[in-house]
């Protein structure tokens, strides 16, 4: 359906931009943004950096992660040779430093999470500055992204939306 979406979005700005520009000459360029983000220079180390911004906090809560599971088969084992008293203080305790590691684990999620939200506004801002010079210093009229599903950039010329606000107003005038 994405596809589809596209493909007549595509279409419409070819068509609309040709009318609109008495049927000049248009050069339309098609990239795909996630292929960009995984083969620039810059956007992978960018992933890099943020891993190894991370690694040794996560590989901290990867060890914390196995103590906790050891802890729960040493609980599991000693139900039967405790009292009931001793095992559920030692399940309380258990209990606790769970939630304490899931607590850790979320802000830990939460933190990545942010950083990543930041890398990519960059990258996105930085791919839209690069869209603009790229399709103005090479005469294109629209460049349109496959992975998003629209246009990053277009050419003035092909704008429409003063026409289409006068066809749909005359639209609206004849159901009237």
């Amino acid at each position: 359906m994405r596809k589809s979406l596209f493909l007549s979005l595509a279409l419409a700005v070819l068509l609309l931009g040709v009318a609109g520009t008495a049927q000049a000459e248009m050069k339309i360029g098609v990239f795909n943004s996630r292929a960009v983000a995984a083969q620039c220079a810059p956007a992978v180390d960018a992933g890099k950096k943020l891993d190894a911004q991370f690694a040794n906090e996560k590989s901290g809560i990867e060890r914390a992660s196995q103590d906790l599971q050891k802890q729960a088969d040493e609980l599991q084992a000693k139900q039967s040779v405790l009292s009931p008293e001793a095992w559920e203080d030692l399940r309380i305790k258990f209990n606790r430093q769970k939630r304490d590691f899931e607590d850790r684990y979320q802000s830990f999620v939460r933190k990545v999470e942010a950083a990543n939200m930041r890398v990519q506004q960059e990258f996105m801002n930085n791919l839209f500055q690069a869209a603009q010079e790229y399709g103005s210093k090479n005469g294109y009229s629209v460049l349109l992204d496959s992975a998003m599903g629209g246009p990053i950039f277009y050419d003035k010329t092909v704008d429409v939306t003063e026409a289409m606000i006068a066809e749909l107003t005359r639209v609206y005038g004849l159901k009237k």
